[in-house]
């Protein structure tokens, strides 16, 4: 059965976007030395999930490392911080930044809790983009397909050799890229930011450290080295 993942059908597999298995066991062996460790990775509660990618955009994960069990302590479920005060939802995330952030978190709780199958949505939610949902729907699984933000969409290009245009995140070839490599576990996940943000990195990676560089199609197209930041 197919299903739509950041609209894209998941079932269609474009062959030019294989990811080989020497290669994904590439990413996993450098992965488990070189990964980054934060207590949401432990995390299986969608919506934990949900408001952790909430909290982490355009802002570094060791900023939210901070704010993060303090958060969940405060608004344990779903049902908690869409009945609190968002001027008390504001407070404790203050110290992230961004004004705007507590009126998306507060607005993806309210749609949330008026839609019990809020984490099947393939599209947008009020305050929750296909990006959240996806990552959500993976960490609380455990698989799925993976979810394109713009530091993804960046490793991706580079690895496939897509030119960019538009909005990285929602770039339909990057969408196809990501949807035809099949199902990947929730630590292939991670390993895959992981890359983006240790090796791949907007300006300058470090292909000599990287574990994909024996394929990656940058190395054959000097052009596609700068990806979208």
């Amino acid at each position: 059965m197919s299903e739509r993942h950041q609209d894209i059908e998941t079932s269609v597999h474009d062959p030019r976007y294989r990811l080989r298995p020497a290669d994904a066991r590439r990413l996993m062996t450098w992965a488990r030395r070189s990964s980054r460790s934060y207590p949401w990775r432990h995390e299986n509660d969608p919506y934990r999930l949900a408001v952790t990618e909430l909290m982490l955009v355009r802002t570094r994960a060791e900023q939210v490392a901070r704010v993060w069990a303090g958060f969940f302590e405060k608004f344990p479920t779903l049902a908690a911080l869409t009945g609190a005060d968002p001027a008390e939802v504001e407070t404790v995330l203050r110290p992230l930044g961004l004004r705007w952030r507590t009126q998306r978190i507060v607005a993806f709780s309210r749609a949330a809790s008026s839609r019990p199958d809020w984490l099947a949505v393939p599209g947008d939610l009020p305050g929750a983009g296909p990006y959240v949902l996806a990552a959500a729907r993976l960490g609380s699984v455990g698989f799925g397909t993976l979810p394109v933000d713009v530091t993804i969409a960046r490793v991706l290009a580079r690895f496939f050799g897509i030119q960019m245009s538009g909005e990285a995140r929602r770039n339909a070839e990057v969408l196809l890229a990501a949807a035809s490599m099949g199902r990947q576990s929730r630590a292939s996940f991670h390993a895959w930011l992981d890359l983006a943000a240790l090796v791949c990195t907007p300006r300058n990676p470090a292909c000599v450290q990287c574990p994909l560089r024996s394929a990656c199609r940058s190395v054959e197209s000097p052009a596609v080295t700068q990806g979208p930041d």
